[in-house]
């Protein structure tokens, strides 16, 4: 069954192909070398959890040591969407918060399925809170 045709007198001595184990073994290395990075975010993830109430955006994440970084929201400046290709063939996107705080705080809210509802009730939430700001710092506010 070659693909080739041989000249008159002219037989095949040898035929090899490529060899699939170097694929294979690039491939174990690969899986080899990425799989604790991709088991760390897993737990990593499975422990970490973004809240937004009416007054603040709380942060918590950790395994053993846990890190909660609260942020008043009438304190955030800036919040930046952001989706990349990748975020949106799997559905997911990345929200970055920038406070006022005098060390330049940010909290990167990454990998989440509902980013376009967080982004929003974030959004909502520091628009009623800016409000009921304004209010109470009204004349005959409350």
């Amino acid at each position: 069954m070659a693909r080739y045709e041989l000249h008159e007198g002219e037989h095949e001595l040898l035929a090899v192909k490529p060899s699939m184990a170097r694929l294979f073994l690039l491939l174990v290395c690969t899986l080899f070398l990425y799989l604790p990075w991709f088991l760390v975010r897993i737990v990593q993830n499975r422990f970490t959890k973004w809240v937004i109430t009416n007054r603040r955006l709380i942060s918590m994440s950790g395994v053993f040591n846990q890190t909660t970084i609260t942020t008043g929201l009438e304190r955030i400046q800036d919040v930046h969407y952001i989706r990349t290709l990748g975020d949106r063939i799997i559905g997911t996107g990345s929200i970055q918060v920038e406070s006022a705080a005098d060390d330049g705080h940010s909290v990167r809210i990454g990998f989440i399925r509902e980013d376009e509802e967080f982004r929003d009730v974030l959004h909502q939430a520091i628009d009623e809170r800016q409000h009921e700001l304004r209010e109470r710092s009204a004349p005959g506010g409350i």
